[in-house]
């Protein structure tokens, strides 16, 4: 139990908000585990998402960018 709260803390931490997503609806399915992941939620620090839709492009972008100027 311990390490799908650890996995959902990451999940939360990276940003990787599919993850987070599907975690968190295996959590809330459980009252304990319900209770835990808003104490996981509540520990974290406060401030501005990590992921964004239009980030993930641009880094995606850039990626394929450096993968074509190796050839």
């Amino acid at each position: 139990m311990q390490e799908l709260l650890d996995l959902y803390r990451s999940a939360v931490r990276s940003g990787n908000r599919p993850l987070a997503d599907a975690l968190g609806r295996v959590l809330k399915a459980d009252p304990e585990l319900r209770e835990r992941a808003d104490l996981v939620l509540q520990e974290l620090p406060r401030g501005p998402a990590r992921w964004s839709a239009a980030g993930e492009r641009a880094l995606v972008a850039v990626l394929r960018g450096i993968g074509s100027s190796r050839r």
